[in-house]
């Protein structure tokens, strides 16, 4: 498979019912995990807009991201998509969704690609609350990694404590996850923890 960049894909003006008609196919390959069809048609046409959101707003990453596709989240970033395009709904980047549905992986892949990790929904919660609500362990590593701040609606005692739960049986992992990001005032001793 061949390897794309944002510098690689030329920037040429193409017509309006090229973009509708390129974003309806880019959607669908996503939308089906067709990180080969994908691949070959940016191969065979760099011109290919990957960028058309559908009427909701949701391009074709964030189909990928939703869907859990991996290597379509690949190829699109290889592609140059865009990292930082917001649905209508709730404002969510694809790193946003990807957190908010526990798809760790992808998480991962646009984390690697440098996604913004401040990102907030339409509420003002960030990526770090909504890790700390599922108990996303090794996603709160990531985004702590990747210096994630907390979001101005603020990621309160109740999310740090879900996160340090026994969920996985992991309380230590969650703790030391916890104090890492600078959230020490809301740790509890164990027997001050409430299930």
């Amino acid at each position: 498979m061949a390897r794309w960049s944002a510098e690689r894909r030329p920037s040429v003006p193409v017509t309006a019912e090229k973009r509708e008609a390129d974003g309806k196919k880019v959607r669908r390959w996503a939308k089906n995990g067709e990180a080969k069809e994908l691949a070959a048609a940016m191969e065979e046409d760099p011109t290919l807009c990957l960028n058309v959101a559908d009427d909701n707003g949701y391009h074709a990453l964030h189909w990928a991201v939703i869907k859990s596709h991996l290597p379509v989240v690949r190829v699109l970033i290889e592609g140059g998509a865009e990292l930082e395009a917001e649905e209508h709904g709730d404002r969510c980047t694809p790193l946003l969704l990807a957190v908010r549905m526990e798809h760790t992986q992808v998480s991962a892949a646009l984390i690697e690609a440098r996604a913004n990790v401040h990102a907030e929904d339409r509420y003002g919660h960030c990526m770090l609350r909504w890790g700390a609500k599922s108990n996303q362990h090794r996603t709160l590593q990531l985004l702590l990694d990747a210096r994630a701040r907390n979001s101005s609606s603020g990621l309160g005692d109740d999310e740090i404590r879900l996160s340090v739960r026994e969920r996985d049986g992991d309380v230590n992992e969650a703790l030391r996850l916890a104090l890492r990001g600078g959230y020490a005032e809301a740790v509890r001793a164990p027997s001050q923890l409430q299930a």
